[in-house]
């Protein structure tokens, strides 16, 4: 009968110690979702204290945008108030003997000559901010540019130069 008894007490610790562990864990849980739920609220406070901030940011970086889109199209009519040169530049760049004149008054397109005969021409095809899309047409080869710098036309003049030194015949 004893070791019946000493079997139900040892039983009976057994349970006691299982309900502790199971105590001591529901109260460790308990404290991390209070602790979890504090994080939370903490985090809410943040954020509401950095929405003005954001909204401060926002509205400038808004006004940059602004900005920079008017300084876009100031750059933009600066380039084409500097066609002309461009159109100087590629001129006077031009072999020996060859020159740029005006088509029939239009000033985006000049014919290229050479010993006043034509041997091509150069043509402002689109005008679209912030560059500019130019046409070249040497005898019978044609080529189209994209100018992000008015003075940087080295390709243009290049191409006009080749095509003109090693014509098909």
């Amino acid at each position: 009968m004893e070791d019946k008894r000493d079997m139900l007490i040892d039983l009976v610790k057994k349970i006691k110690d299982e309900i502790s562990k199971i105590k001591d864990e529901l109260v460790k849980n308990k404290k991390e979702v209070t602790e979890v739920k504090e994080i939370i609220n903490n985090l809410k406070t943040l954020e509401k204290s950095l929405n003005p901030k954001q909204k401060w940011y926002k509205e400038k970086i808004e006004s940059l945008d602004i900005i920079l889109n008017q300084l876009q199209e100031i750059r933009f009519d600066i380039f084409l108030e500097t066609v002309d040169d461009m159109f100087k530049v590629i001129g006077s760049n031009l072999m020996y003997g060859m020159k740029l004149k005006e088509k029939d008054g239009n000033k985006d397109i000049m014919l290229i000559e050479f010993e006043e005969n034509n041997v091509g021409s150069i043509e402002i095809l689109e005008e679209h901010k912030p560059d500019i899309k130019i046409g070249v047409t040497v005898y019978n080869n044609y080529e189209e540019f994209e100018i992000h710098e008015m003075l940087r036309i080295y390709s243009i003049i290049s191409y006009i130069n080749t095509k003109f030194n090693y014509k098909d015949v």
